[in-house]
């Protein structure tokens, strides 16, 4: 840092607290430390909802989280494959969640923090406590590194972790977002100790801290926190450069950087080599077919450019530059989920969706609190030009505020979508407000530490130099058009704010019930306007009696911190929702549907999937180990999505056409309500009043054919959905087999079956015997047997006996790295078959067929995650005593 840096950022601060004696209260080694542990009991009363109470948040992406838990958890082979939902998809490739990666120390040492939390309190809630207080202690000890006080520190940590948009990460359940953003103001604190000495165990405390952010698993944070990273060095090197001073120190930063980065990679390999691996094959990675094909000529283009669905689906949750004002009012956009109780509900109390915003919708409003924004104004005028830390802060406050606006004011998000390598997989361009929630408190930091030296230098406004007085001038007449353009507001705005409220999306409601709720959404707005701007009146006033020395440092900023705390709590305390502890202990309650199914399943021993439309939660029926071909999860295989697009209507979550239930092997429709057409259900639960529905459509998991048919992917797709040929007769694949197959007659035995099945029910019913005629006899001395002996994640065993070479279709998704087939212990090759599902050629005579699911790139960075956690740790082992060596050398040369 340049000579200016270290001067502007070394502050007259408040002093310690001192007993009458003059010495502090409190041991100067052990203030530090102290104020860590008051951010921990500040987070933990505000969180003690869910964790004193018995109870957690009852969103529903941590709902549908833990419905894997017991997939995860099952013994065995580390899961890769998550059959469950889809038909099957790689789990660990998408980031679906992980097993214990017992091989990565570092992290594992971690998770075990939380897991002791977690058992002391018996709340999942406290388990991601442990991650909000290093993200607190990583913005404390981060300010302490820039010479800003104790006082001034504590406020930014608690303005980080109590701000809306990141409070709000545990409870929607969006666990890795805290995760992975944990460690950033450490990597940042780090960065700043290599400046000032690049010792070995800088290097690997940095390494260490990049790897565990990394292991969070939300890339999109990453990369968020890796340009906040890149800023900051460019700010710093063109400063040093314009200064004419060592900008090879920063060159240095740089390749330390690069090199802990490469590093902390390797020490996840396992984790990212298998996303990478996935990624090409995924929605994220790969444009949708029906983009991808002409629809006036059905020709296929293969440009591979991105499309205008992929830049819609990416851009659906765009900030707009009109919900800037949620930022110092979060009720102008409806906040989000709110606590309702009037007309609508018979004084009932329960939550209701209020938000009128551009996106689709919005738990709550990413609130940083505007006492925080306002004290920022001054540490961005006042320190902008002079401290490169500061400037570096406000450019990436900006470039994340222009990122979030996705297609509402694309200038610089689509030379990112179109240019940057991945980042159109990244969904939500408003998710980069983070770094706003990151880098606003600290510019107030350097607010308040600029008013602490105003007061010690001069002791009154009217003294104040021209630079001085312009920041604190801007503070005053922003707070105060503030509080005026709310009483504006309040006074004459209320009709054409209800006008656009019933214009908005809101308009869904009804005419019956939006006349009622439109005036709540308007009194939440205008009262958070007048309590806000009191608020931050209140802070004015404060400062101007403060630079007046009316007011001691101490006494000001306390003030300051708990009006802060007030104001940030009040807001981001609206969107907890917990849910009783018997939730948590069994989020899915078992149901006599989820008994008639493993009954039915025990008793054939047949391997089947289900089509549930009934369930209120995604993925629950996972939890029972039932696979269910609908589900939740964005990351899913393309060719999934794909039949969903042109089969579903473009459903992301809900298969609704019955020909993709047949090749899904959907044995059983569950549905809420009665089906027309006079179908009688099976069965209809006695506690949810389900209708659980016999398929006599649906192929198994494995069986043979009669022919076989080649076409392109596109034309195969049409002829599903016109329903033009049936799947347990013809297959369609896209390449010629290497090696001919005949009719192996499974269906014409299936049919036989049926028959003698229904004549055993009622003797006078009759049919044509066309089919024994044309086969010569008996359907079943022709037709093979296909048995499913074994089923795993990652293994499926099939027994056949046939007279003759056949295809073997399998009901199982295609994913053409990893999964492998075996004749016999000999590999076979798997063909895409019916678009998306898989088959092979087996010869005549009896064979035992094995599918494996294997990934040599996870193997490999299993390996070397293994590998380099080790040595990492031996140089964090020798960076120690090297430390400790040098000050025991410094120790003995003053002694001597």
């Amino acid at each position: 840092m340049s000579k200016d840096n270290k001067h502007t950022t070394q502050r007259n601060v408040p002093k310690p607290v001192a007993s009458p004696a003059g010495k502090p209260l409190i041991p100067e080694k052990y203030q530090n430390p102290l104020a860590v542990l008051l951010l921990g009991l500040l987070l933990l009363i505000f969180f003690s909802s869910a964790i004193f109470n018995g109870s957690f948040y009852g969103s529903s992406d941590a709902i549908s989280g833990a419905s894997f838990e017991k997939y995860l958890d099952a013994p065995g082979e580390f899961p890769l494959w998550q059959p469950y939902i889809f038909g099957g998809m790689p789990g660990f490739g998408a980031m679906m969640g992980a097993a214990e990666r017992h091989w990565d120390i570092t992290v594992t040492i971690v998770h075990y923090g939380g897991l002791f939390l977690k058992t002391i309190f018996n709340s999942q809630t406290a388990n991601m406590l442990i991650w909000y207080i290093i993200l607190a202690a990583g913005m404390y000890y981060l300010m302490r590194q820039h010479k800003q006080g104790k006082l001034i520190s504590f406020f930014v940590a608690a303005a980080m972790v109590l701000g809306t948009g990141v409070a709000i990460w545990v409870m929607i359940g969006h666990n890795s977002k805290p995760m992975t953003f944990a460690t950033v103001p450490w990597i940042f604190f780090m960065m700043e100790k290599i400046k000032e000495r690049c010792s070995l165990l800088n290097i690997v405390v940095l390494a260490i801290l990049m790897h565990i952010m990394l292991a969070g698993g939300h890339v999109q944070m990453e990369f968020y926190a890796g340009c906040a990273v890149a800023i900051y060095l460019i700010v710093d090197l063109l400063t040093l450069l314009a200064k004419k001073e060592n900008w090879m120190s920063v060159i240095k930063l740089v390749g330390v950087f690069v090199i802990a980065t490469g590093f902390a990679f390797l020490m996840s390999a396992d984790r990212y080599l298998s996303v990478l691996e996935y990624n090409t094959y995924s929605t994220r990675g790969s444009a949708p077919i029906t983009e991808r094909v002409h629809s006036d000529n059905n020709e296929k283009s293969v440009s591979g450019k991105l499309t205008q669905k992929d830049y819609e689906y990416a851009t659906m949750w765009s900030n707009s530059p009109d919900e800037m004002i949620d930022m110092f009012n979060p009720s102008y956009h409806g906040f989000g989920r709110v606590k309702y109780s009037g007309q609508l509900t018979g004084n009932q109390e329960t939550r209701i969706s209020t938000y009128w915003g551009q996106k689709p919708f919005e738990d709550a409003t990413p609130y940083m609190g505007a006492t925080v924004l306002f004290l920022a104004l001054i540490g961005i005028v006042r320190y902008f030009k002079s401290n490169s830390f500061v400037m570096a802060m406000t450019i990436t406050a900006a470039f994340g505020l222009l990122i979030s606006f996705g297609y509402t004011f694309p200038i610089l998000y689509d030379v990112f979508f179109y240019h940057f390598p991945k980042f159109s997989s990244f969904r939500a361009p408003s998710m980069s407000l983070v770094l706003l929630h990151f880098t606003m408190p600290i510019l107030a930091a350097f607010g308040l530490s600029a008013l602490c030296e105003m007061r010690e230098k001069f002791g009154s406004y009217k003294q104040l130099q021209k630079e001085d007085k312009l920041s604190v001038n801007v503070f005053f007449i922003a707070v105060g058009l503030f509080f005026i353009c709310g009483l504006i507001f309040a006074a004459g705005f209320e009709s054409s704010y209800i006008s656009d409220v019933s214009n908005s999306p809101l308009r869904q409601y009804g005419e019956q019930v939006l006349p009622m709720l439109t005036p709540v959404i308007y009194d939440n707005a205008v009262s958070d306007w007048m309590f806000i701007g009191l608020l931050c009146l209140i802070v004015a006033g404060l400062t101007y009696f403060f630079i007046n020395r009316k007011l001691t440092s101490q006494s000001f900023i306390i003030c300051v911190i708990l009006l802060m705390v007030i104001d940030l709590w009040r807001v981001s305390n609206r969107a907890m929702d917990p849910v009783d502890k018997q939730m948590e202990a069994t989020p899915f309650p078992r149901t006599d549907i989820i008994d008639y199914i493993q009954q039915e399943q025990r008793e054939t021993g047949e391997r089947y999937r289900i089509c549930d439309m009934s369930s209120q939660v995604a993925n629950s029926d996972a939890y029972y180990f039932i696979e269910n071909v609908n589900g939740y999860f964005p990351a899913k295989l393309r060719v999934f999505q794909d039949m969903m697009d042109v089969l579903c209507d473009g459903s992301t979550s809900t298969v609704t056409n019955p020909f993709m239930w047949n090749l899904m092997n959907a044995k059983y429709i569950i549905t809420s309500q009665k089906l027309s057409g006079g179908i009688e259900p099976m069965f209809q639960s006695q506690q949810s009043g389900a209708y659980v529905y016999y398929n006599p459509s649906y192929c198994k998991r494995a069986y043979f054919i009669d022919s076989v048919k080649v076409a392109d992917d596109w034309t195969i797709l049409q002829n599903i959905k016109k329903n033009a040929y049936n799947p347990k007769v013809v297959a369609y694949v896209e390449k010629e087999l290497a090696a001919q197959v005949v009719p192996s007659h499974s269906y014409s035995a299936e049919m036989l079956e049926i028959q003698k099945l229904i004549r055993e029910r009622d003797s006078t019913v009759e049919f044509d015997d066309s089919l024994n005629a044309i086969l010569g006899g008996d359907a079943n001395e022709f037709a093979p047997t296909v048995k499913v002996s074994e089923y795993k994640n990652e293994y499926i065993k099939i027994e056949t006996e046939s007279n003759a070479q056949h295809l073997l279709v399998v009901s199982e998704m295609y994913y053409p790295i990893g999964w492998k087939a075996y004749i016999d212990g000999t590999e076979t090759e798997i063909y895409k078959t019916n678009f998306a599902f898989r088959s092979i050629v087996v010869p005549s005579g009896e064979h035992k067929i094995e599918f494996k699911f294997t990934s040599d790139k996870f193997e490999l960075g299993r390996t070397l995650s293994a590998a380099f956690n080790i040595v990492v740790i031996l140089a964090l082992i020798v960076g120690i005593l090297l430390e400790r060596k040098k000050k025991k050398t410094i120790t003995n040369n003053q002694t001597n």
